[in-house]
């Protein structure tokens, strides 16, 4: 389960997203690395770590028109939102969204840990 609500109180500000499909990506990202190409043919690797703002959300689902209207509201209505997923809760942004007949497909970006 997932759920998604805005960083204020206000009315429809919570949508909880189950069932999520087996395509989507709960934990998916990527660490800072920085690859450098060497005079004598080799390459210096550096890994600056990982941070949770580096992670991203690829979720698709199928939900009722109640679920997918109040989500195009978060979307279009809240800079940053709150997101609960099995991990902990993170603030982030919903950076893509495309809802086609009740198939939800969302991108958020997470920017930090909040638990």
């Amino acid at each position: 389960m997932i759920s998604i609500t805005t960083t204020s109180v206000r009315s429809n500000s919570l949508v909880i997203l189950r069932g999520y499909r087996l395509a989507s990506k709960i934990r998916d990202a990527a660490a800072r690395i920085n690859k450098t190409p060497t005079l004598d043919g080799g390459v210096v690797v550096i890994h600056n770590g990982f941070v949770e703002g580096d992670r991203l959300l690829d979720i698709q689902l199928r939900a009722s028109e109640t679920i997918a209207d109040n989500l195009w509201e978060l979307f279009t209505s809240q800079t940053f939102v709150n997101i609960a997923i099995p991990d902990g809760v993170y603030s982030g942004v919903i950076a893509r969204l495309r809802v086609d007949r009740g198939d939800i497909k969302a991108r958020i970006e997470l920017q930090s840990e909040l638990t």
